[in-house]
């Protein structure tokens, strides 16, 4: 699908249900990468709002849960607080309940449901921006403080 021709397409949806603009929805989700029509412009857009909500959800679940993780990747936990973990926890818990409403407009569609969810999914990543940021800088952090331990740094050698 041409991006003029989905703008077009979301400009009747927006009308229909009140959705944001398609350049907000553009610059956050990244819209412009629905490729084709499958015929139900409303569940492809909320599948790509759930795609990058789930993928930062997944992040802070790694984050608390690193069993998973990469050796390196456990570099970035070692600092992690207990005001780290909250602003973890509040991202993590309005992401999580994003996710099970997605889970059930899979299972069960509804042009409204599918709309409401739009909106709420836009909603709540604007609410978050701050808190996201928050969580990648606990990271940079958390890497800088090990990057200037030369220990740290040498033990990461596979040569050494």
């Amino acid at each position: 699908m041409e991006l003029s021709e989905l703008k077009q397409e979301y400009e009747k949806l927006r009308n229909t249900h009140n959705l944001p603009t398609f350049e907000e929805m553009n610059i956050i989700f990244e819209l412009g990468k629905i490729e084709k029509n499958t015929g139900n412009l409303l569940r492809d857009i909320r599948k790509i709002c759930a795609e990058k909500t789930s993928h930062y959800l997944r992040l802070i679940e790694l984050m608390f849960n690193p069993a998973q993780a990469s050796p390196i990747f456990l570099i970035l936990l070692k600092e992690v607080n207990a005001q780290d973990k909250k602003v973890m926890d509040e991202v993590f818990t309005s992401f999580m309940n994003l996710e099970i409403e997605f889970y059930k407009l899979d299972v069960e569609y509804s042009a409204e449901g599918e709309a409401n969810f739009i909106k709420k999914v836009y909603e709540t990543w604007n609410n978050n921006v701050s808190k996201i940021l928050k969580i990648i800088e606990i990271l940079e952090r958390n890497w800088k403080n090990n990057n200037n331990n030369k220990q740290n740094v040498k033990s990461r050698d596979y040569f050494n």
